[in-house]
């Protein structure tokens, strides 16, 4: 019997404090049968309405978070893109996105979800994964979604990762250390 692997993904951007301004996605890869208890566990650190955001935690509750990432021992595949142009921002997101995209589906994963975003990002989110399709970056074996931040706590995975290789990327590797070894990370150039 086949496991489907799924993955849940977020993105980041980086500026301040960094040399070089960063537009990054990470995806934690899950097999389909663990989600609701992995759900569960991430419900716990955020008990309170919206979504678990790393910018929004204390650093005593991102110990906690990260101590349950790390708990977890899954796959992760970030994707950090620079240098970032912010006024080509939705550009960085597409050829991060592409590359996250196709390593995934490299690794047969079956499911690939995302925070929605605003309903014209969204469109331009949609056509990004039908040009991604027709160029064969990806197959029609990865199925791209779209879910709510407040409602999906796995997209929770995906945030904590990005925060704690944001915080690295500012030389505090309080919480990137404790994920060593679980972390993929693929460098692109945006030029």
């Amino acid at each position: 019997m086949r496991t489907d692997l799924t993955a849940w993904g977020d993105e980041s951007m980086r500026s301040a404090h960094v040399s070089v301004p960063i537009y990054s996605m990470a995806a934690a890869v899950v097999k389909d049968g663990d989600c609701a208890d992995l759900r569960g566990q991430m419900s716990a650190l955020w008990p309170r309405p919206g979504k678990l955001h790393w910018r929004d935690q204390t650093d005593q509750e991102r110990d906690a978070s990260i101590k349950v990432v790390a708990s977890l021992e899954l796959a992760h595949v970030a994707v950090v893109s620079g240098p970032l142009d912010g006024r080509r921002q939705e550009r960085a997101r597409a050829k991060t996105l592409e590359t996250l995209a196709w390593e995934l589906n490299r690794r047969s994963v079956t499911s690939l979800t995302l925070e929605k975003r605003t309903p014209s990002q969204a469109r331009r989110d949609e056509l990004l994964v039908a040009q991604m399709r027709g160029s064969k970056v990806i197959t029609t074996d990865l199925r791209v979604s779209f879910a709510r931040g407040s409602e999906e706590p796995l997209l929770w995975i995906a945030d904590q990762v990005l925060g704690a290789m944001g915080e690295a990327a500012v030389g505090n590797l309080r919480w990137s250390e404790r994920l060593e070894g679980f972390i993929q990370r693929i460098d692109v150039e945006l030029d």
